[in-house]
C-alpha cells in the first residue's frame, strides 16, 4: 500500500501542480506529450509484466550469480529500448506535435528535454521495480516513495513559482534520483548478495552511450534542413533509429551483456526453426 500510494503521489501530481502554478493551458500542452509517452510506455510494460513472473521463478531455483546474470541481460535490453526511445523523442517530439496538433501546441525544447529525461529515468527504474516485486522486497524501502513524493511536490511547487513549467519537471527529475540510488542497494544486497557498485558504474556508462547517440544524431539533423514537415519527420526518424542502433552496437558489442543477449536470441531462433 505504501508503494502504491507513494508512486501515485509521484506520477500523478505534475498536472495538479502545473494547473495551479503555471496554468490550464500548459496542462493541455503537456497532455499531448503524455499521450505519446504513455503509448510507448504501455508497449514496453507488456514485456515487464512477463519479466516479473519469470524472474520470481528464477529467484527460487537459481543461485545469486545466475540471478545477476539474467538481471544484467534484462537491464541491457531495457537500456536499448529506452535509449532508442529517448533519442527518437528528443529529435521527433516537436515536429510530430506540430504535425498532429499544430505549431501553437509545441513546447519549448528545454521543457521537452526534461520531459524525455524523466521518461528515461523512470523507465530505467521499472526493471528494478520488477525484480524487487518478484522477490517480494516491499518492506525494505516502504518509506522511500513518500520521501520521493514529498521531494517531488515541494521542489516542483517552488521551482514552478520561480521558473515556470520546466521547474515542475526538474522537481520530478530530482525526486527520481532517490529510488534510483536506494533500489539497486536493496536488490543487490538481498537478491544478488554482492555490491551494487557495478550497477552504478554501468549506469554511468549507459548514460555516456546515450549521450553519444543524441549528439551524433543532432549534429546530422542540424546539418540537413528539410522544409516539408512530413519528410522532415521521416528523415528525423530514420536518422535517429540508424544512429542509435549503430552507435549502441559499436558501444556495447564487446560487453558481456551483448554476448549473452545475442546468444539467447540465437537460441530462440534455433528453437523456432
Amino acid at each position: 500500500m505504501f508503494h502504491k500510494v507513494g508512486s501515485y503521489a509521484v506520477t500523478s501530481t505534475d498536472n495538479l501542480i502545473i494547473s495551479k502554478f503555471v496554468g490550464l493551458t500548459a496542462v493541455g500542452l503537456y497532455s499531448n506529450y503524455c499521450l505519446i509517452l504513455n503509448t510507448i510506455s504501455s508497449i514496453i510494460y507488456v514485456f515487464i509484466n512477463n519479466v516479473i513472473a519469470s524472474f520470481g521463478n528464477l529467484i527460487v531455483n537459481s543461485k545469486p550469480k545466475k540471478r545477476l546474470q539474467v538481471f544484467n541481460e534484462m537491464n541491457y535490453i531495457y537500456y536499448i529500448m529506452y535509449a532508442i526511445s529517448f533519442v527518437c523523442f528528443i529529435n521527433l517530439f516537436n515536429p510530430f506535435i506540430e504535425l498532429a496538433f499544430g505549431k501553437k501546441f509545441v513546447l519549448s525544447m528545454d521543457v521537452v528535454m526534461m520531459i524525455v529525461i524523466n521518461f528515461y529515468m523512470l523507465g530505467m527504474t521499472t526493471i528494478l521495480d520488477a525484480v524487487k516485486s518478484a522477490a517480494g522486497l516491499y518492506d525494505n524501502d516502504k518509506y522511500v516513495p513518500f520521501i520521493q513524493a514529498l521531494l517531488n511536490i515541494v521542489i516542483s511547487v517552488v521551482l514552478a513559482i520561480k521558473i515556470g513549467l520546466i521547474g515542475v519537471f526538474i522537481g520530478t527529475f530530482i525526486s527520481t534520483i532517490v529510488p534510483l540510488i536506494v533500489k539497486p542497494i536493496i536488490i543487490y544486497k538481498n537478491i544478488f548478495e554482492c555490491s551494487c557498485k557495478e550497477y552504478f558504474i554501468n549506469y554511468l556508462k549507459q548514460l555516456f552511450g546515450l549521450g553519444l547517440c543524441l549528439v551524433i544524431s543532432v549534429l546530422i539533423l542540424n546539418f540537413v534542413i528539410i522544409d516539408n514537415l512530413v519528410l522532415n519527420i521521416v528523415f528525423r526518424l530514420t536518422v535517429s533509429l540508424l544512429v542509435s542502433l549503430i552507435v549502441l552496437f559499436l558501444y556495447t558489442y564487446k560487453s558481456q551483456e551483448f554476448t549473452l543477449v545475442m546468444g539467447r536470441i540465437k537460441s530462440l531462433v534455433r528453437k523456432g526453426d
